[in-house]
């Protein structure tokens, strides 16, 4: 359960939380990695988590570093009562 709090009016919303993502079944050990962050992500309650990187090239292709990769974590919260 996790609990919001409305600003404008300084309300409590409770909100139930469910991940969908992937916990078996892996088709890869590169796809297992990428769900073991994600359910660890999720466990924390964060919003993103990083895995694995993207290249950054300049405007004659030529590479010039990396920057991490940012997912989003699969959830579903739906509002209690």
């Amino acid at each position: 359960m996790v609990v919001q709090v409305n600003k404008s009016n300084m309300e409590k919303v409770k909100f139930e939380r469910k991940f969908l993502g992937k916990l078996k079944d892996f088709s890869s050990k590169e796809e297992q990695t990428l769900e073991n962050k994600h359910l660890k992500a999720y466990i924390k309650g964060y919003e993103r988590f990083r895995h694995g990187y993207r290249n950054i090239y300049n405007k004659t292709g030529q590479l010039i570093g990396r920057e991490p990769k940012w997912h989003e974590v699969k959830q579903q919260l739906t509002q209690l009562g």
